[in-house]
């Protein structure tokens, strides 16, 4: 067997006597899915797919796109995966910046994405055909496993670089909560694109899991995927669960955990899930942590429950000042995170690896304390950054396109505190002659240039916005003034 993909299963009975994936269409087991890889690999070696190629994947969750990542392993490939939410401007930036070898964009979504200046090959394939790999490829655990992209505070795109250790240290380091055995389900209820979702890949490939991928990630489906299918663990964001609650859905009795992440969580939403039987563990993480680090376990919500819960085992968590000294419990600085599962680098991006990247140390720029029995509580995530249903924002690429709208002076995005959506983007904005417009018109601006999710639900006319003496903007006296003086809002 392959090298590579000894390192993803433990054991001969879990390849050839368990299914692999489960769909509403059809199920296949791991022989068979291990065959068909074997075919696809030898596909991509004849289109000229090589040891180390970086190789985009455009898709919506499904089993295609699974097989398509595992293949490209098999022939030491890396594949990085790109939000179908974009617009084909925004992919397009996106593929200048890695520069992969080609991409690969699944049929079933090629109608929306014409507009793509890249050489592109569309899947699946026909296998009618015999292919398989003229040599297989040796991999070992320092191999880049995938390239993922993750919205920061900088203009520069930030794609974070996964080793192969990174990714199984993190799904070893979550099974201490998991508990996996033989028979056990994961829903997969996140977009692979999203470490949330690539995660359950490999920890349901790790450890000899069946991955049951729902018609579509509806509210809807990931309910029918629910009662169809009886996983024993599922991940989502706030506002999934919230809308599953909303619409009564009803955990099945094999669900041991749901594992609950994507920003701000309200622990009424929590209390309300674990009454509801949904068994919720709390965490934090990001995409440079390769997933979760922390865990709020359910017997710790009554004493800890506006904290994000104690580091996972082989992980170690400081907080230190601004000249990088740890501190005390109970002080509040940067969080520091070490442990394998930590990225390798930023893809093309030498000065925020330096920053942010310090053998297997990772400076977040998140802040927060641990308290004296060793619980984090996140106080800011990410300065400026927007967490809206679980996707990440860049503020400032919302507000340079804003700018080109007419009339503009000033702009400042914002992230406004939201149940459903953990935080709804939001914009202040100045104009030159203090006209204002609708929200609407702003919004059909700004189609085809940034994601509907991008998009700023509430906008609010200001006669100017407040800046410290350098001119930077004062966004805590900002969002203050906007939440005292409602009249502001269009």
């Amino acid at each position: 067997m392959h090298k590579l993909i000894e390192l993803l299963t433990t054991d001969k009975e879990k390849i050839t006597n368990t299914k692999a994936i489960v769909t509403p269409r059809f199920s296949i087991t791991n022989e068979e899915f291990h065959d068909r890889i074997s075919k696809i690999a030898g596909k991509l070696s004849e289109i000229g797919i090589q040891k180390n190629d970086l190789t985009g994947i455009l898709s919506e969750n499904n089993y295609d796109t699974i097989e398509l990542i595992f293949a490209l392993w098999r022939i030491g490939a890396v594949p990085f995966l790109l939000n179908t939410r974009l617009t084909c401007r925004e992919i397009n930036g996106y593929l200048d910046f890695a520069k992969p070898k080609l991409l690969f964009i699944h049929s079933d979504i090629r109608a929306g994405k014409s507009n793509i200046h890249f050489t592109v090959n569309f899947y699946p394939f026909d296998l009618s055909n015999e292919y398989y790999p003229q040599n297989r490829i040796e991999s070992n655990k320092e191999n880049i496993a995938v390239v993922l992209f993750t919205s920061g505070s900088t203009r520069k795109p930030k794609a974070v670089a996964l080793t192969f250790n990174n990714i199984i240290s993190s799904a070893t380091n979550g099974n201490e909560l998991f508990h996996h055995r033989k028979g056990d389900k994961w829903l997969a209820s996140l977009p692979f694109y999203h470490i949330g979702g690539f995660s359950i890949l490999v920890r349901a490939s790790l450890f000899g899991c069946t991955i049951v991928i729902p018609e579509k990630l509806t509210t809807n489906a990931i309910k029918e995927a629910i009662d169809n299918y009886s996983p024993t663990h599922i991940s989502l964001v706030t506002t999934q669960l919230k809308r599953l609650l909303e619409i009564n859905a009803i955990p099945n009795k094999e669900l041991r955990m749901t594992l609950l992440g994507g920003g701000f969580l309200e622990s009424s939403l929590i209390k309300k899930s674990l009454i509801k039987g949904w068994h919720p563990v709390k965490s934090y993480g990001s995409t440079e942590t390769a997933s979760f680090v922390t865990a709020l376990k359910n017997h710790d919500y009554y004493f800890a429950e506006e904290s994000a819960g104690k580091p996972l085992s082989n992980i170690e968590i400081l907080i230190v000042d601004k000249n990088k000294n740890p501190l005390q419990p109970m002080k509040s600085g940067e969080i520091v995170i070490k442990s394998e599962s930590i990225a390798k680098y930023y893809l093309n991006n030498p000065e925020e690896t330096s920053l942010k990247f310090s053998d297997g140390v990772y400076y977040s720029g998140d802040y927060g304390y641990l308290d004296e029995k060793g619980y984090l509580y996140i106080e800011v995530r990410r300065e400026d950054l927007i967490i809206s249903g679980g996707e990440n924002i860049n503020p400032l690429e919302v507000e340079r396109e804003i700018r080109k709208f007419d009339n503009i002076e000033e702009v400042c995005v914002l992230g406004e505190d939201n149940k459903e959506w953990g935080q709804l983007v939001i914009a202040a904005i100045v104009t030159k002659n203090r006209n204002t417009f609708s929200l609407e018109v702003l919004r059909d601006f700004l189609n085809n240039k940034l994601a509907s999710y991008k998009h700023p639900r509430k906008i609010y006319f200001m006669s100017k916005l407040p800046r410290t003496e350098l001119g930077k903007v004062q966004k805590d006296i900002l969002s203050h003034l906007i939440e005292v003086n409602d009249s502001l809002k269009y």
